[in-house]
């Protein structure tokens, strides 16, 4: 009997090893695989969150070429609740750290039905930027063309969009227009002061 396989690091799922014992089952992260771009699957009580990003090439050791990008939401539970939320983007170009992610060239769809204790939300839309913002700073921006409608309360922030001009009240204030819009998170801006403040003073 085979005890043991071992398979290239160079196979392109980027499997290290793979060990068969004999009662023919794999022990505890016997097994792993890896993949170049981003891809993550997380199943908890609020629900199943997909979440993914390909990357075709770069264009040099910052900036990435040919960027697709996909996020569903699915959840459902004992009090009533429902929601789902899609969304679907590709970018000509993009580049991502830790500090945020700027991609030019971007065109993308989302749509979001759903209700439960802590959120509601019926919305639809479609845009396409020249420049998209997102920091982990908490502020966002973009420069382009779009149509959205809907309304959405979540994360205690409440937005509404008519035919793509809209308005963000609360934790996340901003606005929006046919041609563009910019937001910030005040919580996720404070946090970032302080650590500032905090580093400096060290």
């Amino acid at each position: 009997m085979v005890k043991e396989i071992i398979i290239p690091k160079e196979n392109k799922a980027q499997i290290e090893e793979v060990r068969e014992i004999e009662t023919n089952q794999l022990t505890e992260k016997d097994f792993f695989i890896g993949c170049p771009d981003e891809d993550d699957i997380s199943i908890n009580e609020k629900g199943v969150k997909i979440k993914a990003r390909e990357v075709a090439g770069k264009i040099d050791d910052d900036f990435d070429a040919g960027i697709s990008s996909t996020e569903t939401k699915a959840s459902a539970d004992i009090d009533g609740g429902l929601g789902f939320d899609t969304k679907i983007g590709a970018s000509v170009a993009g580049h991502k750290d830790d500090e945020g992610e700027v991609e030019f060239g971007k065109v993308s769809a989302e749509g979001k039905l759903g209700v439960d204790e802590e959120s509601a939300a019926a919305k639809i839309g479609v845009r396409a930027d020249a420049v998209d913002v997102d920091t982990e700073a908490g502020f966002k921006a973009n420069l382009g063309v779009k149509d959205e409608t809907g309304v959405e309360a979540k994360d205690g922030t409440v937005e509404a969009d008519v035919e793509g001009f809209g308005v963000k009240v609360g934790k996340e204030i901003g606005f929006e227009t046919p041609i563009g819009g910019a937001s910030i998170d005040l919580e996720k801006a404070g946090e970032k002061i302080g650590d500032t403040l905090e580093s400096i003073f060290e």
